[in-house]
Order: C-alpha cells, then structure tokens, then sequence
C-alpha cells in the first residue's frame, strides 16, 4: 500500500479550471468521492496531492467548527 508523505493532502483540479479547487481532503479516497458527488455530467477530475502546508486547511476547520456549532 502506497503511503502518502506526511503533511500532505490532496484536491480536486477540474478540468476546465487552471487552479486546484479550494476544498482540501486528508486523503485521496475522499478526495475522489467528493469529486464524483459535485462532478456535472461530463465534467472531467484529477485529484492532485499537494506536498505544501495547505492555507485552506484551517479555514476548513473553522468551518466544520462554526457548523456543529449551527446544529
């Protein structure tokens, strides 16, 4: 089984956008699965594992946070 470096992480890079999308994941299954949910019919994905310290990371953190919070 393939391990992935630590302090990696992974994004979707669709195939019309020059840019990786903002949501990052832990792992390249997530990833994927949620490319498959948010692709429109057609549309094209690669999952892309990003070796840098991610910036949206703790955004999506403070987001997770806020949304228990919510409930």
């Amino acid at each position: 089984m393939y391990e992935t470096p630590a302090g990696s992480h992974f994004h979707i890079k669709w195939s019309h956008q020059n840019n990786l999308d903002w949501e990052c994941f832990d792992n390249f299954r997530d990833a994927t699965n949620r490319a498959q949910e948010l692709a429109r019919p057609g549309e094209k994905f690669t999952i892309q594992m990003v070796l840098t310290t991610c910036p949206m990371k703790g955004f999506k953190a403070k987001l997770s946070n806020r949304e228990e919070r919510a409930e």
